[in-house]
């Protein structure tokens, strides 16, 4: 869950995967990572407060960020057996559709964020 500028890494993720068209995220964790699927479940006391505090901003942001009900699913994957026996442990809710697999543990941005229209680096 780490975070970069005001969300987790796996949240930019899940976006640009929604973005490209994916449909269902299904997400392979182990043991103490329930913190990725509460990050992605409904929270009605969050919702409530800014509802009843008049931020309709931060609610509309907090709307669209969420996938939508039924579209991400979970599995454990019971040891760390590796990336391999991780997406084995996904095939019963992946079936014979093709897959996308996301590694949001790496973090890259684009050459013209350093100022150069070629997009060479400096």
């Amino acid at each position: 869950m780490l975070t970069i500028v005001d969300r987790p890494v796996v949240q930019y993720a899940v976006e640009e995967a929604m973005q490209a068209g994916i449909e269902h995220i299904v997400f392979v964790t182990g043991r103490n990572k329930q913190a990725i699927e509460d990050h992605f479940d409904d929270v009605p006391e969050l919702i409530s407060s800014l509802k009843r505090s008049g931020k309709d901003a931060q609610l509309s942001e907090l709307a669209r960020m969420l996938p939508t009900a039924g579209s991400v699913s979970f599995t454990r994957q019971q040891a760390p057996l590796g990336l391999g026996h991780a997406v084995w442990c996904a095939h019963d809710l992946i079936g014979d559709e093709p897959f996308a697999l996301l590694l949001p543990d790496m973090i890259s941005y684009g050459a013209r964020l350093h100022g150069r229209p070629d997009g060479s680096l400096q």
